[in-house]
C-alpha cells in the first residue's frame, strides 16, 4: 500500500463515466470521502474474543483501495484504482469460525449491482487472500471472506471506470512526447466527419510544422487549438462507442438506395458488414451479378460513416470489377452492355432516364 509523505497532498485521478473522461483531485490520505467518492466495500478487522472491537477497516471506493486505522482515525495505506494493474485470489480454504464483517454497496447502476452484507450464516465459509498488483508489486490482504466475489467486484470496477478505451486513448494523449498523437486523433475526427473539417485541417498543418516536443510546450503554444479538440472529443468518443451500429445503419442505407433508386433486387449485390475484432470491420458483396458498377455508384452517393472505410470499399469493388473484366470465365466475362436490363439500369444510375421512363422501358424489354 502507498503512503503519501504529505497527508494534505492532492492527487489527480481520471476515470470514464458514461463514455466521458472525468478528472477529480482527491486526498488519498484522508479518511473522509472526496467529492463524488463512494465507499462500495468494507471489511472490519477486530480484536478481542468476547468483546470484539473493530481496529482496522479495509475499504474500497470508486477511487481508491484503503486501509484505515479506526483507533487513530487515519489512512495507513492506499492504492489508487487508476494505478491498479490486476487483482488475484490466493490460498483459499474453508473455515468454521466467523471473523469480521464485509459490505458491498451499489450505486444507481454505475457500479456492480451488489448490495448488502456478505458473510456466512452456516458453520463454514470460504476465506482467502486478495493480492493487488501495482507496477509489478504485490500488496496482500489476508483471510478475507468471499475472496473470489471481491476480486470480481474490483475487476468490474476497473473495467467500467479505469480500463475503458476512451481512458486509454486519453492516457496516450497525456503521455505523448510529440504532436503526432494529436495529429492522429485529429485525422480520426476528420475521417469520421467530427468537427469543422477546414478547422481540423488548419490545426493539423500548424501541429505538423511545429518543432515542440513536450505536451507542456504544446499546451502553452497551441492552447486555443487543443481547446477546440477538447470541444469535439465527446462527439468523437460517442462515434467510437456506437461504431458497430453506425456501420450497420450505413449498410442498411446502401441496400435501401440500391433497391428503391436503382431497382436492384434485394438479393443482388447484397452488401454486408461483419465485425472481425475490436473496432475492425470487414465488408463484403454477395450474390452479385453484373451490377457491381451500380453498387459502386450507390456507395459513392451514400454518406459514409468513415471516409477511409468508404475509400477502401470502393477500391475493393474496383478490384472486383477489374478481376471480372480480365477473367477468362465465360460467365464472368459476360458483357453487361449486351444485356438490355443492365444497360437500362446503368442509364438510370447515370441519370440519363427518369424512374418513370425506366419502368416503361423495363416492361417493354420483359414483354419481348
Amino acid at each position: 500500500m502507498s503512503i503519501g509523505q504529505d497527508h494534505n497532498v492532492q492527487t489527480k485521478i481520471s476515470f470514464s463515466e458514461d463514455g466521458i473522461i472525468k478528472s477529480v483531485n482527491i486526498n488519498p490520505n484522508s479518511v473522509n470521502l472526496s467529492n463524488g467518492e463512494e465507499l462500495l466495500w468494507s471489511y472490519n478487522i477486530t480484536q478481542g474474543f468476547i468483546r470484539k472491537k473493530a481496529v482496522v477497516m479495509l475499504g474500497i471506493s470508486n477511487y481508491r483501495i484503503m486501509r484505515v486505522d479506526l483507533i487513530n482515525n487515519t489512512v495507513i495505506g492506499y492504492i489508487l484504482l487508476q494505478d491498479l494493474d490486476d487483482v488475484i485470489v490466493m490460498n483459499t480454504s474453508r473455515v468454521s469460525d466467523s471473523i469480521g464483517y464485509s459490505m458491498y454497496a451499489g450505486s444507481g447502476g454505475r457500479f456492480m449491482s451488489i448490495a448488502g452484507p456478505r458473510f456466512s450464516s452456516g458453520t463454514s465459509k470460504t476465506v482467502g487472500d486478495i493480492v493487488f498488483i501495482v507496477n509489478g508489486k504485490k500488496i496482500t490482504w489476508s483471510g478475507l471472506p468471499d475472496p473470489t466475489g471481491l476480486k470480481n467486484f474490483v475487476k468490474s470496477l476497473m473495467k467500467t471506470m479505469y480500463h475503458t478505451r476512451e481512458l486509454q486513448k486519453a492516457k496516450i494523449l497525456e503521455t505523448t512526447e510529440t504532436a503526432d498523437t494529436f495529429i492522429g486523433l485529429l485525422n480520426e475526427c476528420e475521417d469520421y466527419g467530427v468537427g469543422d473539417q477546414s478547422k481540423i485541417e488548419f490545426i493539423k498543418k500548424k501541429l505538423e510544422n511545429t518543432k515542440l516536443q513536450t505536451l507542456e510546450q504544446l499546451k502553452n503554444t497551441f492552447s486555443e487549438e487543443l481547446a477546440y479538440f477538447d470541444t469535439i472529443s465527446p462527439i468523437y468518443r460517442e462515434t467510437l462507442r456506437n461504431l458497430e451500429q453506425l456501420y450497420e445503419n450505413y449498410v442498411k442505407e446502401i441496400n435501401k438506395i440500391k433497391v428503391e433508386k436503382y431497382k436492384l433486387d434485394e438479393s443482388d449485390c447484397k452488401f454486408e458488414v461483419e465485425k472481425t475484432g475490436k473496432d475492425n470491420y470487414y465488408f463484403s458483396v454477395k450474390n452479385s451479378s453484373d451490377n457491381l458498377s451500380v453498387l459502386k455508384q450507390v456507395i459513392e452517393e451514400t454518406k459514409p460513416v468513415s471516409k477511409k472505410i468508404q475509400k477502401s470499399i470502393l477500391e475493393l469493388l474496383e478490384g472486383e470489377l477489374k478481376k471480372r473484366e480480365n477473367s477468362k470465365d465465360p460467365i464472368k466475362q459476360k458483357d453487361s452492355k449486351k444485356d438490355p436490363l443492365s444497360v437500362l439500369k446503368m442509364r438510370l444510375a447515370k441519370g440519363e432516364i427518369s424512374k418513370e421512363e425506366y419502368e416503361d422501358l423495363k416492361k417493354l424489354i420483359e414483354e419481348e
